[in-house]
């Protein structure tokens, strides 16, 4: 039976009267009232509702009605008026779209609005509920109300900026940025949200939403749905909601890290995306054009992971990503590219463009072409923690990475960068004991380009009103950890020498200050991951007395994140949300730029509209997101497709970072 069908809304209309007024009337008191009923859709169901001066809630419990096993209760808050008890439902929060289920943008955009007659308090009522059928209901009073209603919304939000008056910020402006947002501001598509508040003041809006956080982590087997209709978009809210509160970080990480490790590490040692069959079991693979950056950080979450629990398996799982790493820098028979991702994939099959069949030993594997300045990232970073774990007894496999560090300093992507170049010279200064090399990676990472950089924070970044490098704040992020790793390790290696000793410790401050100082820029653009990854591996976070107490507050991204994180095909479309609206802060500006001052003639509303509001990351990013830190908070829209399911390299990181740095317990 179909348990979604529409049904009209039967509202009861009765005049406005003051409440001392509706208070003398009325037989029905303050108190807590039991309510049994039957739901034409639903079945029966119990609850109470809490009447307390012009407050009203009602909780129902349905006794047989499931979702996915679950049980399902609703809550309605509401105001009295008069002889009436008036509620405003809404289909959902933010979901537009799921498995199927399309509302129309009128059902979206309106609320729904209910109103229950007190005259019919203690008696049998009946009324109708688009989406959920004709209830039939009785309430009897039990007690007095305490001050304490069922139920409390925790959704809160804040404004965030950044600062405008940076020097990166100022000369940005200067250059061209503010000729383009004047251009964004005057599109047309712009121009339809000119009259809200959030545009003409430039907000910038961060919603965090802690509303039954603490329900979910004790109701393991109940669903709530709240102030909304009971329908599929608002059951996959409620689910995502679930996956989040209901498991403990260490509970999510331990299903999160078996899923990434059995599901998307494939046999080559590089993160993929898993297709699923109808039942969520895995029948294939959708390749990852960027896998290879993903897989280093999964790497490094499973070091972290060995650090924190000893765990054997921890560093087995990193030999796997060590070997897909060298199979990188093997795979292309290049001197001059390194290959971007794996795919175990026989000759007869076709992954499109880009991608090219291995020879040889890697005859079996197919290589995507482009590795970059991006993807130079994981090489670094997984190499430079392979020092840690390699025992001098593995004389192949050291050759092996010997063969493969020397093999960075010719590749394209890697020489053309004078970070990159430093970076891979300190890496064959590492595995090969090598003075010269060292001294090519000293002179790279301290020098008057970096000094300058290092005082006026141009290497770190900015965030203005909405207007960041999303992607290159994880970046840059990467990069730092790798100097940190490479720096690390040297001091292991050349003991001896003075001078080195002290040019590599001043690398290793000076990567480790800048985690802290990419804190700082992006604190208001809550990047609470960096907040983390700071106080993991940046003593001078750790050193500031407030910083613990931050990092702790930042873990709170990590809650956000589902568990599991793929449940259907959903859609989000913040444009057919009534509160949202367009920010007058254009997404990537610079993109837009010909020359100074100078705006692209082929570029248009959608390469760079974005919104306001920021939204909880169960509720926008979980839908689409293989990364989460390397995505916008304030796209417009996001999409899921139900067959597959994406790795989380991006919550094991910054998890197993905490534990290894004892922000937090196993128990927590």
């Amino acid at each position: 039976m179909k348990i979604f069908s529409r049904f009209a809304v039967t509202v009861f209309v009765t005049a406005s009267i003051p409440l001392a007024v509706w208070a003398q009337a009325s037989s029905v008191k303050d108190g807590i009232y039991s309510v049994q009923g039957t739901n034409t859709s639903f079945g029966e169901y119990s609850g109470k509702v809490w009447i307390h001066g012009s407050q009203v809630q009602r909780l129902i419990h349905f006794k047989t009605f499931r979702q996915q096993d679950l049980e399902v209760e609703s809550i309605w808050s509401g105001v009295a008026q008069g002889q009436e008890f008036d509620f405003s439902l809404k289909r959902s929060n933010v979901l537009t779209a799921f498995n199927g289920y399309t509302p129309t943008d009128d059902e979206i955009k309106n609320s729904m609005k209910i109103a229950l007659s007190a005259a019919e308090v203690g008696q049998a009522m009946s009324f109708t509920v688009q989406d959920e059928g004709t209830y039939n209901e009785t309430w009897q009073r039990q007690g007095d109300a305490s001050e304490k209603p069922l139920w409390m919304d925790l959704r809160t939000s804040v404004v965030g900026l950044g600062d405008e008056g940076s020097k990166l910020i100022k000369i940005a402006r200067w250059a061209g940025l503010d000729a383009v947002m004047d251009w964004y501001r005057n599109l047309p598509e712009s121009q339809v949200y000119k009259d809200r508040v959030e545009f003409q003041q430039g907000k910038q809006i961060f919603i965090s939403d802690k509303t039954d956080a603490d329900f979910y982590a004790k109701n393991k087997t109940t669903l709530r749905i709240t102030n909304k209709t009971v329908n599929p978009l608002s059951l996959a809210e409620a689910m995502m909601r679930r996956n989040a509160y209901g498991k403990t970080l260490a509970q999510k990480a331990e299903y999160l890290g078996k899923q990434t490790t059995s599901e998307n590490l494939n046999a080559a040692g590089i993160l993929e995306i898993s297709v699923l069959d109808q039942n969520g079991n895995k029948v294939g693979r959708a390749t990852e054009y960027d896998s290879a950056l993903w897989t280093s950080l999964y790497g490094l979450s499973e070091v972290m992971r060995y650090q924190a629990t000893k765990d054997p398996q921890a560093l087995h799982n990193f030999r796997r990503v060590l070997d897909g790493i060298l199979t990188l820098t093997e795979i292309t028979n290049s001197q001059t590219e390194f290959a971007r991702s794996l795919a175990v994939s026989p000759p007869e099959e076709n992954l499109g463009d880009g991608w090219i069949q291995g020879t040889g030993k890697f005859a079996n594997l197919k290589w995507r072409a482009g590795g970059n300045n991006d993807m130079a990232k994981d090489l670094f970073i997984t190499l430079a923690l392979a020092h840690k774990y390699v025992h001098p007894s593995e004389t192949a496999l050291i050759a092996r990475i010997q063969r493969a560090v020397q093999a960075l300093t010719g590749f394209q992507a890697i020489r053309e960068r004078a970070f990159n170049s430093g970076i891979a010279h300190g890496l064959v200064a590492l595995w090969n004991k090598d003075q010269s090399e060292l001294n090519v990676f000293t002179q790279s990472m301290i020098n008057g380009i970096e000094q300058i950089g290092d005082a006026t924070k141009l290497d770190v970044g900015f965030y203005v009103g909405g207007v960041a490098d999303w992607s290159g704040i994880n970046l840059t992020m990467t990069s730092n950890l790798a100097q940190i790793f490479v720096s690390e390790e040297l001091l292991k290696v050349f003991t001896t020498n003075d001078t080195s000793h002290y040019l590599i410790a001043t690398s290793l401050k000076q990567s480790q200050s800048k985690l802290k100082e990419m804190h700082d820029v992006y604190k208001e653009a809550h990047r609470d991951f960096l907040t983390v990854m700071a106080y993991a591996f940046s003593p001078q976070a750790r050193e500031d007395k407030t910083f613990k107490a931050e990092a702790r507050q930042a873990l709170w991204t990590l809650r956000e994140i589902p568990a599991p994180r793929n449940i259907g095909s959903g859609s989000v479309d913040l444009s057919k949300i009534p509160e949202w609206s367009l920010s007058s802060w254009p997404r990537v500006p610079w993109k837009a730029l010909a020359g100074f001052k100078k705006v692209k003639s082929d570029r248009t509303f959608l390469d760079h509209a974005q919104g306001v509001y920021s939204y909880p990351n169960f509720e926008t990013l979980a839908w689409s997101t293989t990364f989460f830190w390397k995505d916008s908070p304030f796209y417009l829209t996001f999409q899921g497709n139900g067959q597959t399911r994406s790795f989380s390299s991006d919550y094991l990181m910054v998890y197993w970072s905490a534990r290894a740095a004892g922000l937090i317990s196993d128990k927590e």
